[in-house]
């Protein structure tokens, strides 16, 4: 009998994994956080994870707790929400959603996966903001935003040899099927490439020249070359690495991240 009892214990978990996903939809819809907003902000809190499956059950509370911290306010069991004085979400802030803010959010949480800041967290990356631009708040920053974005790619240049410039690399023709050759800039490559450098000299990949970043990737998304990948399967292979370069990392966390 004593043997069966964690076996009945799974179901329970499932359901408090199920439960923590309704509730973080209804909060985003409460909320006006729309689908690529709501994967900004779960890579923000739950160290650059891309989708609830990839968070733990600790985790997915933490950004429940972040959502009512921003104004959601979960109905009683009756189905009556709670009386409310005033705006319901007066003094939160959503998330800062122009597109610089995203891209300089993007860029932050690349740091993190390649181990120069400590933490994914946007109150880390407020805090990097407020020195660049003296605003407290990335909802103040505004005009401001391109002294951020600047130094965040200054510092992944610095500290972890990312190049900016432009890459060749082959995209499919999606009305041929066909790979061709392409010549620009490709940030998320140039993030993957970096750290594939990093990870090596680390120890936490095989350093050997027949291994290959994307045979790499291929035991994490299941595609075999960079042209067959979508954002979100870039987006996965640089969470890998990340989580292989941090576990290699033993010596003092990062300077200069701001958290």
């Amino acid at each position: 009998m004593a043997q069966a009892a964690p076996a009945a214990r799974a179901p329970k978990v499932d359901a408090q994994r199920r439960g923590l996903y309704a509730t973080v939809a209804i909060a985003c819809k409460d909320l006006g956080i729309d689908d690529q907003s709501r994967r900004d902000m779960i890579a923000a809190q739950c160290g650059g994870k891309t989708s609830m499956k990839a968070c733990s059950i600790a985790e997915l509370e933490d950004l429940v707790d972040h959502l009512k911290r921003q104004g959601f306010k979960p109905k009683h069991r009756g189905g009556r929400a709670p009386n409310r004085t005033g705006p319901g979400r007066a003094g939160a802030r959503a998330l800062a959603d122009a597109p610089e803010a995203r891209k300089a959010r993007a860029l932050w949480i690349s740091l993190y996966h390649l181990g120069v800041v400590r933490s994914p967290k946007e109150s880390a990356l407020a805090k990097f903001g407020e020195r660049q631009t003296g605003k407290a708040a990335l909802q103040w920053i505004k005009g401001d935003w391109h002294k951020v974005i600047e130094a965040l790619k200054q510092m992944a240049e610095r500290e972890a040899a990312v190049d900016w410039g432009k890459l060749l690399y082959q995209v499919i023709d999606p009305e041929t099927g066909k790979a061709f050759e392409a010549v620009g800039n490709h940030p998320r490559l140039s993030v993957i490439y970096a750290q594939w450098k990093i990870a090596k000299r680390l120890g936490a990949v095989i350093d050997d020249p027949h291994v290959a970043v994307e045979g790499f990737g291929r035991g994490v998304t299941g595609k075999s070359a960079f042209q067959f990948y979508d954002d979100a399967d870039f987006d996965r292979l640089i969470e890998a690495l990340g989580g292989k370069i941090r576990k290699a990392q033993k010596t003092a966390p990062a300077e200069g991240d701001g958290s």
